[in-house]
């Protein structure tokens, strides 16, 4: 127990007790006091609960077991009871104090009150705190560096920027002072230099402001500005001074570029080639270039203070004086093209005025006047031309698209981008289906087009190169194709033109005349040969008679079996007799003339009769005739007899293609339409086909597909020679192992108002 404690005892456990024991209990150390001892006949009233919960040495339900207590100092009756009071009073030792309830409920109140002060003391100084903790705050939220700093030069506040970029501690600043302090945004601080703003804001009276500078390794030079303002209190009394510090390098650079660019701009103004000027609010000129009073032929005193309509001829000053009349008005910039005469002749100008804003408000405009004659010459010319080449590009458009050659350009990847009028007629498409799609598209062999095309793109051009181009309806045309580039003036080619001529008729032509010659050559030979191998088969023929007529008349006298045997030989020499003759008559008939002529011919009915003639070959082949007539097809004046010659001719290798094939049969499809201005007349079989590599020589003489024995390489090769005397032309399809289509066509010339059957 520390010996200046008071050692008290209460009698009485009430709520009175309770309040008493809190107050000695929390102001032990303000009080000296200590409670030691409670009695009270109720063992669970609010101040035995309490004794009891904060330790209290004895607690009693008899006040006298705590006058027998030793080193009590006081003793405090709570109960009001006089009985109690009077009976402590006699029994109480003389060195213990006493206190009755009448002077405990004096010191309670004084106690109160003394609370009551501390609580209001605690109270306003936490108002004090929160009012410094708050304008802390402020200080702190602010982006300047912020110091108060007594007349003592002893630092009493640093806000956190100051803090930050000084990197600097707050015990390390507050309390030192202000020249201990180091300062990297300001520079160090010397109170013995003159300009130190503290001194100069206490000797001033009022605030004082400078910009200091310094230079730092590693950003170079640094600017600040410190201001600094003395504070006073309520009488006025200069307290100390606060100091703001703002680091203005940015600025400061920011106002030397600015700098830079005025002086910039102003030597653009004067030595710009156009004409520059600056107005006020009311269209006076404030400033004008160079350019624009050599142009004028003024001085500066002659425009400076003037308007434009006292600087330029009327009417441009009247439209220049509108529209910048509507740029200050409208606070919009604005253009205006014209003309002004200026010394008798006329100069195009483009003008593009933008106005001056000072907050928010116009305060004048700049104008820029740009000489446009030049231009504007230049500009009638271009227009002339483009007149010109409009009306050239029409004309080469109408060349073109009257043009029979197929002319198309290309980029340079090959995509289309024209197609004319000839080659929409030669290959079916109209331009505008085309646009885009590859030129090889179109092309039969299309990786020999992008071979030539890659050759064009590297040399330039590629001229006279024959390529079979596809028809929208699947038909080959046969084009002689020249590509070229068109360069631009400098640099790679960026379109090729192509122009490509159908020779299909021309090439048909040369190949027929070929034909012809050779025909004609091998025709006169053969009816030489035929003629001689005509008088041996005669006799070979006459001998075969004989045998046959001397084996019919002595046949019994010899044995069966050499009977047998010559008749057989007898046979088999007519035969080989008949078949030379077949040939020595093809070959003769290279070199006969038609005897019957051109009559209207019913086409339809003319392929009946040659299919009846050969049903007999066609049910031995297992061949299924399909017919696909065009109804009310017309008649064509041909000569029918050559006619069916070569429909027969077709029919018969048709019915050999199938008995090859398979002995199951197969069909043969006979089809009639018009087309192409003409009659077309179709054979096709599923049979055996026609290999690939035989097709270009199938109508050749003496070149044949069937196997040895079957055939004499005659018949088509006179096929083709009969189409040709009638006017027109006989094409072959197949697919080797699938099928063959031979497609006869006969021209327009050859159609007749007729529709009657074969005349």
């Amino acid at each position: 127990m520390n010996a200046t404690e008071t050692r008290v005892a209460i009698v009485g456990g009430g709520k009175a007790c309770h309040d008493f024991l809190r107050m000695i209990h929390v102001g032990s150390r303000r009080f000296g006091l200590k409670v030691v001892g409670v009695a009270d006949p109720d063992p669970d009233s609010a101040g035995m609960s309490y004794a009891r919960e904060i330790g209290v040495d004895m607690v009693t339900s008899d006040f006298r077991d705590i006058l027998h207590m030793e080193q009590i100092d006081l003793l405090v009756e709570l109960t009001g009871d006089p009985e109690v009071r009077d009976e402590i009073t006699r029994t109480l030792p003389t060195h213990i104090h006493f206190v009755d309830h009448y002077a405990s409920r004096f010191f309670w109140d004084l106690f109160s009150f003394a609370e009551e002060s501390h609580r209001l003391r605690r109270k306003s100084e936490e108002r004090v705190l929160a009012e410094r903790n708050r304008l802390q705050n402020i200080l702190d939220s602010l982006p300047f560096e912020i110091l108060v700093i007594g007349t003592d030069y002893v630092v009493q506040l640093a806000n956190r920027t100051f803090l930050e970029n000084n990197r600097q501690r707050l015990e390390n600043v507050v309390g030192h002072y202000c020249y201990d302090v180091e300062m990297i945004t300001r520079g160090p601080c010397d109170i013995s230099v003159d300009g130190c703003p503290h001194n100069a804001s206490l000797q001033a009276g009022h605030s004082v402001s400078t910009v200091v500078s310094k230079v730092d390794p590693d950003k170079g030079e640094r600017f600040a500005s410190v201001r600094a303002a003395p504070i006073r209190d309520d009488e006025g009394n200069v307290l100390g001074v606060v100091e703001t510090v703002l680091d203005i390098t940015d600025r400061m650079q920011t106002e030397e570029r600015l700098k830079v660019t005025r002086e910039r701009l102003g030597q653009f103004i004067d030595t710009a080639p156009l004409m520059i000027y600056m107005t006020d609010a009311n269209h006076r000129i404030r400033v004008a270039n160079s350019f624009m009073l050599k142009t004028l032929g003024l001085e500066e005193r002659d425009v400076v203070g003037q308007t434009m309509r006292s600087v330029l001829p009327e009417l441009a000053a009247a439209e220049m004086h509108e529209v910048e009349r509507r740029v200050l008005q409208t606070g919009q910039s604005a253009q205006h093209q014209g003309t002004m005469d200026l010394a008798g002749e006329d100069m195009h100008y483009r003008a593009t005025l933008f106005p001056v804003h000072v907050d928010d408000e116009v305060v004048g405009l700049f104008n820029l006047i740009e000489d446009t004659s030049e231009l504007a010459e230049s500009e009638r010319k271009l227009a002339l031309r483009s007149e010109e080449l409009s009306e050239a590009r029409q004309l080469l458009k109408g060349v073109l698209d009257n043009s029979r050659d197929l002319i198309f350009l290309a980029d340079t990847n090959g995509r289309l981008t024209s197609f004319n009028k000839g080659a929409e007629r030669a290959l079916g498409y109209a331009a505008d289906e085309v646009m885009g799609r590859l030129v090889a598209d179109f092309c039969r062999h299309a990786e020999e087009f992008h071979a030539l095309f890659a050759q064009t793109l590297a040399e330039g051009h590629a001229e006279q190169y024959e390529m079979p181009f596809v028809r929208r309806d699947g038909e080959a045309i046969l084009c002689n194709v020249s590509l070229t580039t068109i360069d631009e003036s400098v640099g790679p080619a960026h379109e090729v033109i192509g122009i490509c001529r159908d020779i299909t008729r021309r090439r048909r032509l040369q190949d027929d005349l070929v034909r012809s010659d050779r025909l004609a050559a091998i025709g006169k030979m053969a009816a030489g040969v035929a003629h001689e191998i005509n008088n041996p088969l005669a006799v070979m023929e006459s001998i075969a008679g004989v045998l046959s007529d001397t084996l019919e008349e002595e046949g019994d006298k010899l044995h069966p079996a050499s009977r047998d045997m010559l008749e057989k030989a007898a046979t088999k020499l007519r035969h080989q007799v008949k078949r030379c003759s077949s040939i020595t008559h093809s070959l003769l008939g290279f070199t006969r003339k038609s005897e019957s002529g051109r009559v209207p011919v019913d086409v339809n009915a003319l392929v009946d009769q040659c299919l009846d003639l050969l049903m007999p070959e066609i049910r031995n082949a297992g061949a299924v005739i399909k017919r696909e007539y065009a109804p009310e097809l017309q008649s064509i004046s041909t000569d029918p007899t050559l006619l069916q010659q070569v429909l027969v001719n077709l029919l018969k290798n048709a019915c050999d293609a199938i008995e090859e094939k398979s002995r199951d049969g197969g069909s043969i499809t006979l089809t009639t339409r018009r087309d192409r201005d003409g009659v077309t007349v179709a054979v096709r079989d599923d049979g055996v086909g026609i290999p690939a590599e035989a097709l270009d020589k199938i109508f050749d003489l003496f070149q044949t597909s069937k196997p040895v024995g079957k055939g004499t390489g005659l018949g088509l090769a006179i096929v083709h020679d009969i189409m040709g005397r009638l006017g027109g032309d006989i094409r072959v399809e197949s697919e080797f192992g699938e099928w063959t289509s031979f497609t006869l066509w006969l021209p327009e010339a050859a159609l007749v108002e007729h529709r009657g059957g074969v005349a």
